[in-house]
């Protein structure tokens, strides 16, 4: 079997539902997928550009299909419900983040995914950008010495990326907090578990937002590192950071889709070097991604983010705002 013969189903054909679909179909050469959305009319207007891409009516339908790999890319209140779902159908699962909306719900699932013996992936997909890439490399071969502090940050201006963000469920739960990227990347480059988890949010920038609209996040690794973490749907123009400190230098990432300037700088070197990189375009993270979950699928040797080395966002997340933040019924 190559990742070409696999079936796929995918949940959820809001934008990153289009998103991966697109990907998997254009770019993966992944051309037997079926789409469920609620809104029945939203998956059959996206199957339609395709040929041979169709929609089922039901999830159960969707099931009865018995595809190879599920991508849950539905709102975050129903990840794990419909995790567990396709994982009882005997399906590999990758979900979208934010991942879990607690700890209890989210070992749950993996302890469903052990016991059927699947792989569940998390789409943590700025994991994969070239330039938060680099700065992990950086600190995984010492350059930095040992870290000690990491700041990041991912704002955007809502209105402006979505300009029907009202219609959203981002404005009632979850808010900001959908940026949880930055939450993960600063944990992933810190090592360990997240200890000692405070943050304060506020719906305050006047762009319709019931939910947050910017976060501050401070936390302690049980490896020593701390890490400051900021999100934002009101900041323009958008703005994505990431500073990790250590004993023998210093790495300073700006970063957009398109491109990234990383500056660096080292107790040997006593000078700043600068890497300037541009041409990079969004979907090389999900090609990146998805290719990695299905190649795992195929050989059996599991490779990605999977939901134990996610768990460690969700830990700051559900502490953070998790428990006050009730998620609508579906």
């Amino acid at each position: 079997m190559v990742r070409e013969d696999l079936k796929l189903l995918v949940l959820g054909i809001g934008s990153i539902g289009r998103r991966h679909s697109d990907v998997l179909y254009s770019d993966l050469g992944c051309k037997n997928i079926i789409l469920w959305d609620p809104n029945g009319e939203l998956a059959e207007a996206h199957a339609a550009k395709y040929e041979g891409m169709r929609t089922v009516k039901t999830l159960d339908e969707g099931f009865a299909e018995n595809p190879d790999a599920v991508f849950i890319c539905s709102p975050p209140a129903l990840h794990m419900e419909q995790a567990a779902a396709a994982l009882r159908a005997g399906c590999h699962v990758m979900v979208e983040k934010p991942l879990a909306p607690d700890m209890v719900s989210l070992k749950e699932v993996m302890a469903l995914a052990k016991e059927k013996g699947k792989f569940v992936s998390v789409a943590l997909c700025n994991r994969y950008h070239k330039g938060i890439a680099r700065v992990k490399s950086l600190v995984s071969e010492g350059t930095l010495g040992k870290v000690i502090n990491i700041r990041a940050t991912m704002c955007e201006f809502f209105p402006h990326s979505r300009p029907d963000y009202l219609n959203t469920y981002y404005v009632r739960y979850n808010g900001c907090f959908e940026l949880i990227h930055a939450v993960d990347y600063a944990v992933w480059m810190a090592g360990g578990w997240p200890k000692e988890i405070y943050g304060i949010y506020g719906s305050d920038a006047d762009i319709g937002f019931a939910s947050p609209d910017n976060a501050e996040i401070l936390f302690r690794t049980d490896s020593g590192v701390t890490c400051s973490v900021n999100l934002g749907f009101y900041r323009f123009p958008a703005q994505s950071e990431l500073f990790v400190y250590g004993t023998k230098g210093t790495a300073e990432l700006r970063y957009t889709h398109t491109g990234y300037t990383l500056r660096i700088y080292t107790r040997e070197s006593e000078a700043w070097k600068e890497e300037n990189v541009d041409g990079l375009e969004r979907n090389m993270m999900f090609r990146a991604e998805d290719g990695e979950f299905l190649d795992s699928i195929v050989s059996g040797v599991y490779s990605g983010c999977d939901m134990e080395d996610a768990a460690r966002a969700v830990e700051v997340y559900e502490k953070v705002y998790g428990e006050k933040n009730p998620a609508p019924k579906a």
